[in-house]
């Protein structure tokens, strides 16, 4: 029931299907997508069965500055029309998450508009994001209900023009294929979705692994983790990720080097990432309710220049527990051309830390430019 590309009409135009976030999606999948902390036991609660979606993508769109960069529509399956209907509201909340990033470092607009006359209950949304340091993107998020199925289309575009009415009339194309396959009158061949790719080295560009720090870098560790990770939620062509218990003076640090498809992806990648936790609202919900078994009781956020070139400023959530104790997690993002890195960093110092931060984060971007 998913829109083929043969039916997007112009939107589609220089689209391709993405495999990583196409085809049938079982409920840990449609979790794992959620802007909230969402577990696959959760969406079986709710009454979700499975689902399918076709997810197509052009990271060039970046750099032009106009058209569409992403584009989704899928169907979920409910056990029946309350369940889908309460999963509207779930999904509707869901997407309201995304205000919560706004900060010093993003700003972000949500504004409602009507989906039209596509099923039962629906809703549409439209998010502009505008990250300090890249371009704004837009994200509109439409939903509906047709008896006990969740019909959805989503896209990112580099404008916002025509995106509002696009979504609505791809909205109209998915609700028309829903009534044509209960009746029995839909043809055509499913679409082939490509296996999802492994994760591994990039067959071109440089390889993350070889750009992560190692504790020699940051005098003395242990690995705890390490390893080449996929998945869509950045749509990295590759991505290594190594985390070291203890790295240096760090109690923790996690060095994740992803590379992307184009320098204005990474670009907006790496400024996003860089405003996640600037935040407070988005840090807890990021960091949940408890930290080894203490329930947090405080959390609060600042950033600060990191005086790394290339380097986004640092920002230091810093998490106070019911025993009265305070960690201060760290985290800097640097970027050289289609590379993005993540720092993350746990200590309980304070002003002292950033000086060694600061360390870290100079040696990382001599080995991610070098």
């Amino acid at each position: 029931m998913p829109l083929p590309v043969s039916v997007l009409g112009s939107g589609g135009n220089g689209l391709s299907l993405d495999p990583r976030d196409s085809g049938a999606r079982t409920n840990a999948a449609a979790a794992a997508d959620a802007t909230g902390k969402v577990t696959g036991a959760q969406l079986t609660r709710l009454g979700r069965i499975t689902g399918y979606q076709l997810d197509y993508s052009d990271p060039a769109a970046y750099a032009q500055g106009h058209g569409l960069i992403e584009l989704t529509t899928g169907v979920d399956v409910y056990h029946d029309a309350g369940a889908a209907s309460r999963a509207l509201t779930f999904w509707r909340q869901d997407d309201l998450l995304n205000r919560t990033y706004a900060s010093s470092l993003m700003s972000v607009s949500v504004k409602w508009y009507s989906a039209g006359a596509v099923g039962g209950r629906s809703y549409a949304l439209l998010f502009e994001l505008a990250p300090a340091g890249a371009p704004p993107v837009y994200e509109t998020d439409l939903a509906f209900t047709r008896g006990d199925l969740l019909g959805a289309v989503s896209l990112t575009g580099a404008s916002g023009d025509g995106i509002e009415a696009e979504a609505a009339g791809l909205a109209q194309k998915l609700s028309a294929r829903i009534r044509a396959a209960r009746a029995g009158r839909l043809r055509g061949r499913p679409v082939r979705v490509p296996p999802k790719p492994k994760a591994g080295p990039p067959a071109r560009g440089p390889d993350p692994s070889k750009l992560v720090l190692r504790p020699a870098d940051l005098g003395g560790g242990k690995v705890k983790k390490e390893g080449y990770t996929v998945g869509p939620e950045r749509d990295a062509l590759s991505t290594y990720d190594r985390q070291m218990t203890p790295a240096g003076s760090f109690p923790f640090l996690e060095s994740e080097v992803s590379l992307f498809q184009s320098t204005d992806e990474a670009r907006f990648i790496a400024a996003a990432l860089g405003a996640t936790f600037a935040s407070p609202a988005a840090a807890k919900r990021e960091l949940g309710p408890t930290i080894g078994g203490q329930r947090i009781t405080g959390i609060h956020t600042e950033t600060t220049p990191i005086g790394v070139p290339g380097a986004s400023a640092a920002t230091l959530v810093t998490v106070t527990v019911a025993n009265r104790a305070a960690l201060v997690f760290e985290f800097v993002v640097l970027r050289d051309g289609a590379a993005v890195e993540l720092l993350s960093a746990v200590t309980t110092a304070t002003a002292a830390s950033l000086t060694t931060l600061q360390t870290a984060t100079q040696k990382a971007s001599d080995r991610l430019h070098g």
